[in-house]
């Protein structure tokens, strides 16, 4: 051991007494140190802008409501040349408020069971969902926003109609592995915009 120890510089031949104590108390703290231990994982840090501008959106549907300017707004194809398919997508933060308008044809109460429906399919995943109601009677808008809890895919969506002609689902979605803890601070930022949309929703 001593041949070792001197390949390494250390002199133990004329060497004091309190120089080899001082050698082997820093060599018996280093063995009873703590081995380490891994961290968790983290999740990138999203800069969220502290600042929202709104812009009309909707002038070409029956339909309008304000959103903010740094989103995107892109048509989608429907299966129904009636119903119009909306999407706004969140480019800095992976995500997606999906928009799907229907005429009424006198079957608000059917499109209506349809869409709560589909809300529960999510019970798989979600912990809960909390329904709060909403009336905007000066524009003839009402409905339900719903808020998912846990790991489910959507976090949020509602409903929103005059019950008489028109009918506006949305459903929020992200790009990314459905994580509560990772995203939460993402869904609280849409819901502000969500219910400024709602708020300032009109039919035309």
């Amino acid at each position: 051991m001593k041949d070792g120890l001197r390949k390494l510089g250390f002199r133990f031949a004329g060497q004091n007494r309190s120089s080899r104590i001082l050698f082997f108390s820093l060599a018996l703290l280093t063995a009873c140190a703590d081995p380490p231990v891994p961290k968790p994982s983290g999740y990138f840090r999203i800069d969220l802008p502290k600042e929202i501008h709104y812009q009309l959106v909707g002038l070409e549907y029956p339909f309008s409501f304000e959103f903010p300017s740094d989103t995107h707004i892109a048509d989608v194809k429907s299966d129904n040349p009636d119903d119009i398919w909306i999407n706004i997508e969140y480019p800095k933060i992976n995500g997606k408020l999906h928009l799907s308008y229907m005429p009424l044809k006198g079957n608000f109460k059917a499109v209506s069971e349809d869409a709560r429906v589909f809300v529960y399919k999510h019970t798989v995943r979600a912990d809960a969902i909390n329904e709060t109601v909403f009336r905007f009677p000066k524009h003839h808008v009402s409905g339900i926003l719903f808020r998912l809890e846990g790991n489910s895919a959507s976090a949020l969506q509602f409903v929103a109609s005059d019950s008489s002609k028109h009918f506006l689902r949305g459903a929020l979605y992200f790009n990314c592995p459905a994580n509560r803890d990772s995203i939460q601070p993402l869904v609280t930022f849409i819901e502000r915009d969500v219910l400024h949309l709602i708020e300032t929703l009109t039919w035309k």
